[in-house]
């Protein structure tokens, strides 16, 4: 496949992939590194440092959106993005160390593993011991962390953060998570926030969005300095999913999304299969 024709491709497909990671919060690199390594047959360790580059991107224009919507909580996402930042530098200087292989096998595992927490909530038991003790240090109204927000109807609702701790904690992994796959982390983020924290799912996504940025952006740090990001494929990824998200943020109430996360689901599943079949040496 002729230089211009990937350039092409890459930029179709980033154009979709922006779209639907700012509609669920996710920064796109979910379907972005697959479809680079499969489709257009980029090395994955090449694809991983240009999806981080562009999801830097995704959260420039959806972030904004989403701040400027009055849906994300900055106050939060600032407070958690400590640990998220340090977990993507992490996670970035794994990757670089990591084989071809290891890291197709590591994304397929990862695609699986997001999946229930798309389709499910995640629940968190209540906090005990030493977690309960940070939780108190940590409290949500000393660090005003809780917020409001409008719903669909035009009401206020307000919302109280939980369990600060265990969500930093997570925050970290969701960090090494983005770092190492070149993705946005919110797959664990939003889970995170909405069924640990307490956070209504229009507010985990928004502040999701806002936080994506500030992760990318660190680990994109590591790759750059490490000279692993194309100047070629880097730029035109990042332009497809700024025009993306410019539109993925528009439609976000206008979506289902028990619907798209079902679909996305579906497509993560064939997707995981295929990194670990080329993996295997069965798909070229």
């Amino acid at each position: 496949m002729d230089p211009l024709t990937v350039a092409v491709l890459l930029l179709l497909v980033s154009v979709l992939t922006g779209f639907l990671g700012s509609l669920l919060g996710l920064g796109g690199g979910f379907l972005l590194v697959p479809v680079m390594t499969l489709a257009l047959g980029i090395d994955i360790r090449v694809a991983v440092a240009v999806s981080i580059v562009a999801v830097v991107a995704t959260s420039t224009g959806s972030g904004a959106a989403s701040v400027r919507r009055g849906i994300a909580n900055t106050r939060l996402g600032m407070f958690l993005e400590v640990a998220t930042a340090l977990g993507g530098i992490a996670g970035a200087f794994v990757a670089l160390y990591l084989g071809r292989e290891a890291l197709l096998v590591l994304f397929g595992v990862a695609l699986l593993t997001a999946i229930p927490f798309l389709l499910k909530p995640l629940r968190a038991a209540p906090p005990n011991g030493a977690m309960a003790a940070v939780d108190n240090l940590l409290a949500p109204s000393r660090l005003r962390l809780s917020g409001h927000f409008e719903d669909e109807k035009g009401n206020l609702r307000t919302y109280t953060v939980q369990r600060p701790a265990l969500g930093l904690s997570l925050s970290w992994f969701a960090g090494v998570v983005a770092g190492l796959l070149g993705i946005g982390g919110g797959i664990v983020k939003v889970p995170t926030m909405r069924g640990v924290m307490g956070v209504p799912m229009k507010v985990a996504v928004g502040t999701s969005n806002f936080m994506i940025g500030v992760t990318a952006s660190a680990a994109a740090l590591v790759y750059f300095s490490r000279g692993a990001v194309d100047p070629v494929l880097a730029p035109t990824a990042a332009l497809g999913v700024v025009l993306g998200t410019r539109y993925g943020a528009r439609f976000m109430d206008r979506v289902e999304s028990r619907d798209l996360v079902r679909a996305f689901a579906a497509i993560m599943v064939v997707m995981a299969l295929s990194m670990f079949f080329k993996a295997a040496g069965v798909l070229p």
